[in-house]
């Protein structure tokens, strides 16, 4: 039997590929030979075959000619860790999240080359601030600084339409939004790459689309304070398991998200809050109506009535648990749910309209070729079309 020619691969790009990947040895040889053989290669002890090692390379998810550099590559920047994992270790990603954190990055990179094909400069996202400014006013500067009010906002009648469009008037400021997918959401909520030139946020696709416009605003707050960053978390981290300083900074980021999504004055002058100020009871039909009309989660506008003393801790601790086995179960559904949008929407909503109308924009400008538009979407030519018409607003 023909064992094929040997990959003139260097080591260290191998042991390189398999660590930035988040696989041990037993893990990465599975398939593809044995642990001992494969820890010899990395050792400089034999070679596999082309074969071999492209069957690695679709386990690292990374592209063949990536073996063939004279050394290992730099990697992209790490993230700080928010996260708060009960019973593991912070820091210790697992694989699908460290592959979402690498392709957004990549795709970051992907846009300032193609801004610099057609020769613009990136939109600079321009609002800073620290975290000793009253979150309830910085909220109010985000509504200002997307252009939103109220009318606007309870005109968006359904969740998807308010994320959505919470994710169009943040890519317009000069941020990329992805969505995340594979990543379980007690692992990962969303993260943050702040640059001063393009950059990211990632929510995570399991989430239900309130929580995902929560998620937005969280990590907008965290580009805002320059603090990049994976968080997982609730409407409140106060007892959490984390460093003082990391603690304060997702308190901080999930106040600022709830002020932005429900401001304090117009909160507080809602018909169903201002004439509930005896009992810390709320009905789950009342909570839902208040959810609704800023496009919310329940437990986000429990947490804001905490907040302000119109319920108890109590009330919102018992009510918390109800919300957690709901979306559990909500979870497990959309799960086993068949079907789905066609795969062009799927690839726009994932990698976002301002990503995938700036490829179709260099296209456009004779900068790049149609194989490079497929290549760079992840998707087949005759496919292109679609995605382009709804990047566009267009009906095809």
């Amino acid at each position: 039997m023909a064992i094929g020619p040997k990959a003139l691969v260097k080591p260290a790009l191998l042991v390189w590929a398999r660590d930035s990947a988040g696989f041990t040895i037993d893990d990465a040889a599975k398939n593809v030979t044995t642990p001992k053989k494969l820890a010899a290669w990395e050792a400089d002890e034999g070679a596999p075959t082309m074969r071999q090692l492209r069957l690695l390379a679709n386990k690292y998810k990374r592209p063949l000619s990536v073996f063939y550099l004279p050394g290992p590559p730099k990697d992209f920047q790490p993230l700080s860790d928010y996260r708060r994992l009960p019973g593991e270790i912070a820091g210790v990603l697992s694989r699908k999240l460290r592959y979402e954190i690498r392709i957004a990055q990549e795709r970051r990179q992907l846009a300032i080359d193609l801004y610099d094909e057609i020769r613009e400069e990136p939109p600079a996202f321009t609002l800073r601030a620290t975290s000793k400014r009253d979150p309830e006013q910085l909220g109010l500067d985000i509504r200002k600084f997307l252009g939103v009010k109220l009318q606007q906002q309870t005109a968006w009648k359904e969740t998807r339409i308010a994320y959505n469009t919470w994710r169009d008037l943040i890519e317009a400021k000069g941020v990329l939004v992805f969505q995340a997918t594979g990543v379980e959401l007690r692992e990962m909520r969303g993260f943050a790459v702040a640059d001063d030139m393009v950059s990211i946020i990632a929510v995570n696709s399991r989430d239900s689309y309130s929580g995902r416009s929560f998620s937005l605003l969280h990590e907008l707050c965290h580009l805002a304070l320059q603090k990049s960053g994976i968080s997982d978390f609730t409407q409140s981290n106060a007892h959490e398991d984390r460093p003082p300083e990391e603690r304060q900074i997702e308190i901080y980021c999930n106040q600022v998200a709830a002020a932005t999504l429900m401001p304090k004055d117009l909160f507080l002058a809602e018909r169903l809050v201002e004439g509930n100020k005896g009992t810390p009871n709320w009905s789950d039909e009342d909570l839902s109506s208040l959810a609704r009309r800023f496009g919310v989660s329940q437990e986000a506008a429990l947490r804001r009535l905490l907040t302000f003393s119109r319920t108890t801790q109590a009330f919102y601790t018992a009510k918390r648990q109800e919300f957690q086995e709901r979306y559990e179960r909500q979870a497990q559904i959309q799960k086993e749910q068949d079907g789905g949008p066609q795969w062009p929407i799927v690839v726009l909503s994932r990698i976002g309209p301002s990503l995938s109308r700036l490829i179709l924009q260099t296209y456009y400008r004779q900068r790049i070729t149609l194989n490079d538009v497929s290549g760079y979407l992840g998707l087949k030519v005759p496919h292109i079309p679609k995605l382009e018409a709804a990047a566009y607003g267009r009906s095809l």
